[in-house]
């Protein structure tokens, strides 16, 4: 899937010198193919494991400059709990992290896995949250939005308003239509489904 993804947003760009926001940057960069046209790139992730891992790949890179946040992002600024799936094997039979995880309070957390984390007793850490606010001057062109159920409030909190917003709206999220609904507003069309991941560009 993170093949045809990187695919779709490599033909949607058409331009250089962009600022590239991945927002739950995760194990996998969607934006990967498009960084030769990136002058900077905002990195967001509440696992600092993931952003060190960046950090080591973009070392010495100097056509590129990398912004690294860690945290997730919410309506305000707080600590909050966030649960972490365990290894799982891989195709080796190797325990490998899974490099994603979510938050376990909050309007926007995800029930179904709230659920899980419960009954399945994951393990969970405390982490930053921050509204996107504060992270975001206004001049991002081109946003990937993979944020486990809290998608919603990274729209509300943006403050740019980009070209491009690859965003994961999972069938279950409870601000599906809330999400459509703000795409539909601030002018935006949808151009691919990749689901979950729905690529729109505005216009």
């Amino acid at each position: 899937m993170i093949k045809r993804d990187r695919l779709i947003l490599n033909r949607l760009v058409y331009r250089e010198d962009l600022v590239v926001l991945e927002c739950g940057a995760g194990p996998a960069l969607v934006a990967s193919p498009i960084l030769h046209s990136t002058r900077k790139l905002i990195l967001v992730d509440p696992m600092a494991e993931m952003l060190d891992r960046y950090r080591k790949v973009f070392s010495g890179r100097k056509n590129i400059e990398v912004e690294y946040h860690n945290l997730a992002i919410g309506l305000t600024k707080k600590q909050s709990p966030f649960s972490i799936p365990p290894p799982a094997p891989n195709r080796r039979g190797q325990l490998v992290g899974r490099g994603w995880g979510f938050l376990t309070e909050g309007p926007s957390a995800p029930r179904e896995r709230r659920q899980a984390n419960v009954r399945k007793n994951w393990p969970t850490r405390m982490v930053n949250v921050a509204p996107l606010s504060t992270i975001d001057a206004g001049d991002i062109d081109v946003a990937v939005i993979d944020v486990e159920g809290n998608e919603w409030d990274v729209l509300q909190t943006m403050v740019s308003r980009p070209e491009i917003v690859c965003i994961e709206v999972n069938a279950n999220n409870t601000h599906k239509e809330d999400i459509f609904r703000w795409m539909e507003e601030e002018g935006y069309t949808l151009k691919k489904l990749s689901t979950p991941n729905y690529f729109f560009v505005r216009s």
